[in-house]
């Protein structure tokens, strides 16, 4: 298909899809273990963004339609992926491929974190994912269907049981 054959609301999704792919690539980072399912993750999320395109309602932030439909996406996508693992090994890969030059120690601890994030409740991940991407936590709430003050409280909860990992097996290690 050619540009000149996409209509006018095609061209404002590839446009916005473009300006906004980063949420979609860190939600499915953050949900899948490998790059197979990472891509297919990207491929489903974009999907289900098409779709709704149409539906969207300007009443609200274009990024946080963005990132509900993204965690819903992948909240379903990695309940499959838990079922699949039960049956296959998955391999080993890095959590994160940061696109910034970070010392060797500091990407140690980027490392760190993002592997404890890994392996928080898909709640819990996608509440943390959306408070390091500055999200407010009245979005935060819209895109989650929990209250404001449920978020603040769960943000804390996280902050502490992360740092205290942290403190833990760097006392350890």
């Amino acid at each position: 298909m050619n540009q000149e054959s996409l209509n006018d609301s095609d061209n404002e999704f590839i446009d916005m899809l473009q300006t906004y792919k980063g949420i979609v690539y860190k939600i499915a980072k953050s949900y899948t273990y490998n790059t197979a399912d990472h891509q297919d993750l990207i491929q489903e999320i974009t999907l289900q963004l098409w779709k709704s395109y149409g539906q969207y309602n300007a009443q609200f932030r274009l990024t946080t339609w963005i990132y509900k439909i993204s965690l819903n996406v992948a909240i379903s996508f990695y309940r499959k992926i838990t079922i699949r693992s039960k049956y296959n090994a998955p391999l080993e890969e890095d959590v994160i491929d940061p696109s910034f030059d970070a010392s060797a120690n500091k990407q140690d601890e980027i490392d760190h974190l993002m592997k404890l994030i890994h392996q928080l409740d898909k709640i819990n991940r996608a509440i943390i994912i959306l408070y390091l991407d500055g999200v407010s936590h009245t979005d935060i709430a819209h895109i989650l269907d929990i209250s404001t003050s449920n978020v603040g409280t769960k943000i804390q909860r996280i902050k502490s049981s992360l740092e205290q990992q942290m403190k833990e097996e760097c006392n350890h290690g």
